[in-house]
């Protein structure tokens, strides 16, 4: 099976995240091949939950494709997109394909006995979502809680 390119080079993440603060997670990690398979699937996930049609176009366009990145000046928004993403799966501290128990059953209350049924957790982190909506990207609303704004907030 083949794996498109990742958006981010483990060189030009070192190099973001080295600048970059509460980034400890990123540069805690000791091998590029860990490096490299989270950029992979971060990579993975943009493509899958995010889409780009021009103004000039009627239909999406693939942003794997190198002309098509070049004439809108996609390269730098998916890089950025792709380093928060990566970053943010680093920071879950897990398997990043699988999602806490408690997020699954949507769990609001500290000793776990009051549940949101309608709860959906994000799959792509704020800022990765922020980067590529500023750029012209649309994001599946299955990638940011179904679309609603999940709040932590708990009152009795």
């Amino acid at each position: 099976m083949n794996i498109a390119e990742p958006f981010a080079t483990v060189e030009s993440a070192d190099s973001y995240f080295g600048a970059r603060a509460y980034s400890s997670g990123w540069t805690a990690l000791s091998d590029d091949e860990t490096k490299a398979q989270y950029l992979n699937l971060a990579s993975v996930i943009i493509r899958i939950f995010a889409y780009f049609t021009p103004d000039d176009e009627e239909e999406k366009v693939n942003f794997d494709d190198p002309e098509i990145v070049e004439k809108y000046a996609l390269a730098g928004a998916l890089e950025s997109a792709c380093l928060e993403e990566a970053l943010h799966l680093v920071n879950l501290g897990k398997d990043p394909t699988q999602t806490l128990k408690v997020l699954n059953l949507g769990i609001l209350s500290t000793d776990g006995t009051t549940f949101d049924h309608s709860f959906v957790a994000d799959i792509l982190c704020p800022f990765a979502v922020r980067i590529l909506k500023n750029a012209g990207f649309e994001i599946s609303s299955e990638a940011t809680g179904g679309g609603s704004l999940q709040v932590g907030i708990l009152s009795k």
